[in-house]
């Protein structure tokens, strides 16, 4: 695993557990199954998304900001449990990232990004 990528998950990690520690912001263990189970996201959830997260990524803990262009502050509304493992389209399953976090987390589900990573955050990178 390339170190730059080490580096972000040990920073997504950190800035979770300090988050946890310090506000009411914090990534969702998620939701899966019934009918919008492995569909995207509709508007007026990513709007609730963002709102619970007051605009924070909930692993890094840095302002995200609506754009329509790529950009690393960029907020993308990720499915705690993927789509691909059966995540849902609840608000339950819904958590506001930064592009940045969310491109490195993937398709793993929050658990297994945290967990994936807690290593690597011990180890300093």
């Amino acid at each position: 695993m390339p170190v730059k990528r080490l580096k972000v998950a040990s920073k997504a990690f950190k800035g979770a557990k300090s988050l946890l520690k310090s506000s009411k912001v914090a990534p969702k263990p998620g939701s899966k199954g019934g009918p919008g189970a492995g569909k995207d996201f509709s508007e007026k959830i990513k709007d609730a998304a963002r709102q619970e997260s007051g605009d924070k990524c909930v692993f890094c803990g840095k302002d995200t900001i609506r754009s329509k262009t790529p950009h690393p502050d960029r907020s993308n509304i990720d499915h705690s449990i993927s789509k691909k493992n059966g995540g849902n389209n609840t608000l339950e399953n819904a958590q506001n990232t930064c592009q940045t976090c969310n491109l490195d987390k993937g398709a793993a589900n929050t658990k297994e990004y945290l967990e994936q990573y807690r290593h690597a955050a011990r180890k300093g990178f």
